[in-house]
């Protein structure tokens, strides 16, 4: 059926239209009035010669359809492989990312394990340095006894 605005639909696309409120060609959006729809002739003159075609040339869309049943049972396969190899490549990328992950887990321990040893030194160095000042500090105070000493004597 052909409406005022030049758009074909079938009938019961046509009843679909009617019944939504809506009276605007989905196509164009113009304003249509679907009761004054025509029959498409020239429409139906072209669906029904194609369907006599179809009638008789059955046997090359017959041979067409396995032909392309074929290409696309080669394209599934060809699919298939590749769908193997990328998971092949998957687990190989997993890997390398778990092996590396696990190389940085254990620099990271290292490291932790590096940190905490430099901070038991560098306390050791400061508990070093503390006992100095003490020695230091007993040293100059034994030299002053020392040079208190000797003048008493001299």
């Amino acid at each position: 059926m052909i409406v005022q605005c030049g758009h074909s639909f079938c009938i019961s696309c046509l009843e679909n239209l009617k019944k939504s409120s809506s009276a605007n060609c989905p196509i164009c959006r113009k304003y249509v009035n679907f009761s004054t729809a025509v029959p498409n002739f020239t429409l139906k003159n072209v669906l029904d010669s194609l369907e006599e075609l179809g009638k008789n040339e059955k046997r090359p869309f017959e041979n067409t359809k396995n032909i392309t049943i074929e290409r696309l049972q080669e394209q599934n396969s060809q699919l298939e492989r590749e769908k193997e190899t990328a998971k092949d490549d998957l687990r190989f990328a997993e890997t390398f990312i778990n092996d590396y992950w696990s190389q940085i887990q254990h620099l990271k321990a290292q490291s932790v394990q590096r940190n905490s040893t430099a901070r038991k030194y560098k306390f050791l160095f400061i508990g070093v340095c503390g006992l100095l000042v003490i020695l230091i500090y007993q040293y100059h105070q034994l030299e002053l006894s020392i040079t208190k000493q000797k003048c008493w004597f001299f």
